[in-house]
């Protein structure tokens, strides 16, 4: 009897803990019956398909029904006949070779591994097999309905040997129990076709019922897709319907019912208030800023704290498109947008206004426009090599951003929402003063900041080009006067002014 063994070690990282699969593979030389086993992991189940079958026409018959736990069973736990070293005999021997789960994982990844058209068409069969027709009654046309194939729970039971898996309700048993465990479907990963381009990844995802009371006016239960930067609220069926003419199903994610309770999980502040202290250029430690001043120990931003902020940013990659034989021209390949600078200004204070953060992003990848009219960004200014200006990693600045949050800042600027959106960073929308929306009348159109600064500051910015510190301290002061005209019950009528100014002068700010 010979053993080898395989683990991940004393201390496994979070991924391992949640994704690891204990398995116990066994191995029987067919010749003189040595046995021998060996324990591994794994991080991923990958599904397995029946071959097809011939009928008497030699052609492939149609797979037969099957229980979507009968296949994953099937796929982990199958028997096969392999050709396999055997020490005893010393040479390559048949053997016979079974796999055991000696330890369910937390979170069960399924690989769903639709390759072939013999896959593609298994899962057409199967939820073929789901549609239920009713007959028909009264001379009325029959009822026919649809009970998906992926179910949306799952029952693990444990046995002496091994595990038994079933389908299972959302609604079956406690969340675990001595020797079963329930699992819930979370997330499902589909590839949808598109002959124009090579198609898309759209992904469906059960958030907490929680979040929902957040959002206003959704009625759907609990389920989102993805679908690149579109998020919606989708019916829970959705994340189960595959048709593998164009929608193939990739990866299923299911989680124990009682995961929420076996892990912390707590937010917690990792990051060092150092990440605002001041910092050296990345190409020139000896660098002077005379523009700004940073954060001293004591000045550290407290929850509640204002602080005026704004991002420029560059293009970064080449579009790439195709034109079709008809003439249309499809976008195979979007152009990017890169975070170039990052500005934040004191909102209180002795030194209200002056800037604590005023970084350049440097860069390696090519950058295509630097929008300089609209970004003040200028060729070489994200460059380590000649740049004159402050450089940080785009990593430094996102800890920077991130620290911000966390601490509970209110952040005020022009268009932020749309910035945040490009960076990639969630933002909570309490946090969130957005001068863009606050002079802004419904169904009419948005003001840029150079009009409104000159509206209501009697200010004229962006003369030339664009000035993050400017814009920065310019939404601070905006949102000061929004507070004034809003304790005076002045808002309203302000705005009316406003837009009355704004068709008069075509939304251009009169010359001087």
């Amino acid at each position: 009897l010979f053993f080898s063994f395989s683990t991940f070690g004393a201390n496994p990282s979070i991924v391992k803990r949640l994704f690891n699969t204990q398995l116990l593979t066994t191995s029987m030389c067919r010749e003189c019956d040595t046995v021998e086993k060996r324990q591994s992991s794994s991080l991923l189940w990958s599904l397995t398909y029946p071959r097809p079958r011939l009928d008497d026409s030699k052609k492939a018959a149609q797979p037969k029904q099957r229980s979507f736990s009968q296949l994953l069973a099937g796929s982990l736990l199958r028997e096969q006949q392999i050709q396999a070293w055997c020490e005893k005999c010393k040479k390559f021997q048949p053997q016979k070779q079974h796999r055991s789960i000696q330890k369910m994982p937390d979170v069960l990844s399924i690989n769903c591994q639709a390759e072939s058209e013999a896959d593609l068409n298994f899962w057409h069969k199967q939820q073929e097999y789901c549609q239920v027709v009713k007959p028909s009654t009264d001379g009325q046309k029959p009822e026919s309905s649809w009970q998906p194939w992926v179910p949306f729970s799952l029952c693990v039971r444990e046995t002496s040997s091994n595990v038994e898996i079933s389908d299972a309700e959302e609604t079956d048993g406690p969340a675990s129990a001595r020797g079963v465990t329930y699992y819930d479907l979370v997330a499902s990963v589909a590839h949808v076709n598109d002959r124009k381009t090579q198609g898309s990844i759209a992904v469906h995802v059960r958030v907490a019922p929680n979040y929902h009371l957040k959002k206003e006016g959704v009625r759907h239960t609990q389920w989102y897709l993805f679908n690149d930067f579109a998020i919606n609220p989708v019916d829970k069926e959705l994340a189960v319907d595959f048709s593998p003419e164009w929608k193939i199903p990739c990866v299923l994610v299911y989680a124990r019912r009682d995961l929420d309770t076996s892990y912390d999980l707590s937010v917690h502040q990792r990051l060092d208030p150092a990440v605002l202290l001041p910092t050296v250029s990345r190409h020139n430690p000896h660098l002077v800023l005379n523009n700004m001043r940073a954060l001293r120990p004591g000045e550290l931003p407290r929850k509640g704290d204002f602080v005026g902020l704004d991002a420029e940013f560059v293009t970064i990659n080449q579009e790439e498109t195709e034109l079709a034989s008809d003439g249309t021209k499809t976008t195979v390949k979007p152009s990017n947008f890169s975070l170039a600078r990052l500005t934040a200004v004191r909102g209180a204070g002795q030194f209200e206004g002056v800037p604590f953060i005023d970084d350049y992003i440097a860069t390696s990848e090519q950058v295509v426009d630097y929008l300089t009219k609209f970004s003040g960004i200028k060729p070489g200014d994200l460059d380590a090599n000649i740049s004159s200006k402050h450089l940080i990693t785009l990593k430094q600045a996102y800890r920077k951003l991130r620290f911000l949050i966390d601490r509970g800042v209110h952040f005020v600027g022009h268009g932020l929402k749309k910035d945040f959106r490009v960076i990639n960073i969630l933002v909570p929308r309490e946090q969130i003063v957005d001068t863009v929306e606050l002079f802004h009348l419904p169904n009419q159109r948005y003001i840029s900041l150079r009009f409104l600064a000159w509206f209501f500051l009697r200010l004229r910015i962006q003369a030339v080009t664009h000035d993050s510190t400017e814009d920065a301290r310019t939404a601070l002061s905006l949102y000061r006067r929004y507070q004034q005209l809003e304790a005076r019950k002045e808002l309203q009528e302000a705005i009316k002014h406003l837009y009355d100014a704004g068709r008069t002068n075509n939304w251009q700010v009169p010359p001087a």
